[in-house]
């Protein structure tokens, strides 16, 4: 069984609470508190799980490197794995150079897609390109926009006058709920473990 350990540095606490139990949970920064205080494991826990947040109250966050490093030590010594969850945050770029692996997670719609591609244009210098992995989030294999125009779309990005080739060492697919019910429903498993 592995440990792991989830950093929410999203700011949006909607998206812990859809999934966790947290409403009791007192540790508003708990990112923060592991940074000044780091022998001390307040994460939220659900099994193997430790969720590390920094919602509620806080407006901006910003974690310089030497505060990050404090973090990634303090969670990587009671944690086999650490998934940071930068959301949309770009002011904490400097997480993609500790990472071993970067997941970039879009949808089918293009509005999406193309934020997708202006981030990567925008932190082409901070990102190590033979980390990326490509998510396809609530995937529905239907006509219109599919997995190989999505690829072919960030395949290549235009950056200073210069196409730099995009490629992915891995791309998932998600189903979108309306797929999962069917078949959770004719196996009676939950959609999500």
């Amino acid at each position: 069984d592995y440990k792991v350990a989830l950093a929410d540095f999203d700011l949006h606490e909607h998206s812990l609470f859809y999934y966790f139990d947290m409403k009791d949970y007192p540790y508003s920064n708990s990112i923060m508190h592991t940074i000044q205080h780091p022998n001390d494991d307040i994460s939220y826990k659900e099994g193997n799980l430790s969720v590390y947040t920094c919602f509620k109250d806080v407006k901006k966050f910003d974690v310089m490197m030497d505060e990050l490093l404090i973090f990634n030590n303090s969670v990587k010594s009671n944690n086999d794995i650490v998934i940071y969850d930068t959301g949309n945050n770009s002011s904490l770029r400097h997480i993609l150079s500790i990472v071993d692996e970067i997941y970039l997670i879009t949808n089918l719609e293009f509005r999406v897609i193309d934020k997708l591609a202006e981030s990567i244009k925008n932190l082409y210098t901070s990102i190590s390109l033979n980390k990326l992995s490509l998510i396809v989030n609530q995937y529905v294999d239907i006509k219109g926009i599919n997995l190989k125009d999505v690829t072919e779309y960030l395949k290549t990005v235009d950056i200073d006058e210069k196409q730099v080739n995009i490629k992915f060492n891995n791309i998932f697919t998600v189903p979108a709920c309306s797929e999962l019910a069917p078949l959770c429903q004719l196996n009676n498993t939950p959609a999500f473990n």
